[in-house]
């Protein structure tokens, strides 16, 4: 489903002419060799970069034909892959937040104009010895009140201050691409309205529009480049 291709090398038995076993190939190592409008083999990139031609009729390939490219699967996933790609950026971002420094997003502020500025090198030794102290995972201070000089104050910085604000934006990219494979959250146990005959109901629509469509693609490969020229009618 995420390339949109499936290869099945056919492996046969010393001195049986029919394949005994079918070992699935890695689809993105394998491409198909096209001429005169049919695939006479397919090129397969081994692990050490080798590549290795097998005859057409020793493989069984299930696909989805890519109106662009007819000899290519479409897969479900490239087309999300912008959604998942932000995704990942959004749990690296929260990953580094909680590891370094979970503390609020805030600024000090001078209470009136009398007050004294600090130089850069009071501000970079108060910005240290904060982290040091208040970092959630390594500070010496952790969960204690922040303490100020006089005549200074702290304004919290509420927008995307957090990562609660980014809670939404992840579960609607995951929806984008369960949508994309055709998966119902219901088929995850993320439901509302829990009650057997929705179940039931979400199951059948389920199956009958996302899986069987699947299987029907693998069976019909099987049955005309497996099982009819090598098993015969």
């Amino acid at each position: 489903m995420t390339i949109g291709e499936a290869y099945l090398l056919k492996v046969r038995g010393r001195g049986l002419p029919v394949p005994v076993e079918l070992w699935v190939m890695n689809a993105a190592r394998v491409r198909p060799v096209a001429s005169g409008g049919v695939i006479r083999s397919y090129v397969v990139t081994a692990g050490e970069g080798r590549e290795v031609e097998i005859p057409a009729e020793d493989v069984v390939r299930a696909w989805w034909p890519d109106p662009e490219n007819i000899y290519s699967g479409e897969g479900l996933l490239g087309p999300q892959a912008t959604v998942v790609d932000t995704s990942k950026f959004a749990d690296q971002t929260m990953r580094s937040h909680f590891e370094h420094n979970a503390m609020p997003r805030a600024v000090v502020q001078a209470v009136d104009g009398s007050t004294p500025s600090l130089d850069p090198d009071e501000t970079n030794r108060i910005n240290e010895l904060w982290k040091q102290r208040f970092n959630r995972r390594s500070g010496e201070m952790r969960g204690l009140p922040a303490w100020l000089p006089a005549g200074f104050e702290i304004h919290e910085l509420a927008a995307l201050g957090g990562v609660t604000e980014l809670v939404p934006i992840l579960q609607h990219w995951r929806d984008q691409v369960l949508a994309g494979f055709g998966v119902p959250r219901s088929i995850l146990g993320d439901v509302v309205d829990v009650n057997r005959a929705a179940a039931e109901t979400n199951q059948y629509v389920f199956d009958t529009h996302t899986v069987k469509p699947i299987a029907d693609v693998i069976a019909e490969a099987l049955t005309l480049q497996l099982a009819v020229p090598d098993f015969g009618e």
